[in-house]
This record gives C-alpha cells, structure tokens and sequence, in this order.
C-alpha cells in the first residue's frame, strides 16, 4: 500500500446513524509544460528550434461511503492518486478530523 501523503479533506459521517451511503465526488487536473530543443548544424549553419507543450489531463473519482464513521481523503506520497482512511485505519487520523 502506498504511504500516506498531503491531508486533502474530511467526510465527517460518524454523526449519520442511518448507515445509508453518501457520494462524494472529487476532481483531479495535472499540467504539465514540456519544452523541446532541436539542434541542427547544415553546412555550417547553425539552426536551433525550441518548442513548448502544454499538456492538461484530469479525472474524477466518485466515492460511495458508508454513513457511520469518520473519513479521510489524503494523496498518495509514492504514487499518483487518493487514500481513504478511518480512525480504526489510522488512530492519528483524528488530528485531521
């Protein structure tokens, strides 16, 4: 599993006792900027060409949680995406709650 990284946000649900589901739904967008260079020497002329990217790409992850108990959306520190946590996961969690 992943480590935990950055605390994004809280779904305090403990307080709902009807144990029905709640969704939530969260957006995700990267953008990223690539610069290219070209070098060409022709005859003795150099040529030179630089050209830049700009590359956006996004998701969004619906979570369907149980009513009942606290949650904890957190990013994951090794890898791209979201970790969910509840205080019997993670007794510390209660820092962020």
């Amino acid at each position: 599993m992943p480590t935990r990284g950055d605390f994004v946000k809280t779904f305090p649900l403990s307080g709902d006792p009807t144990a029905s589901p709640a969704t939530y739904k969260q957006q995700y967008t990267e953008s990223r900027t690539k610069q290219v260079n070209v070098g060409l020497n022709v005859h003795g002329v150099q040529l030179g060409l630089t050209a830049n990217s700009d590359f956006t790409s996004g998701i969004e992850i619906t979570y369907t949680l149980i009513a009942g108990t606290d949650y904890a959306l957190f990013y994951a520190n090794d890898c791209d995406g979201p970790l969910l946590a509840t205080p019997a996961e993670s007794p510390e969690m209660s820092a962020v709650l």
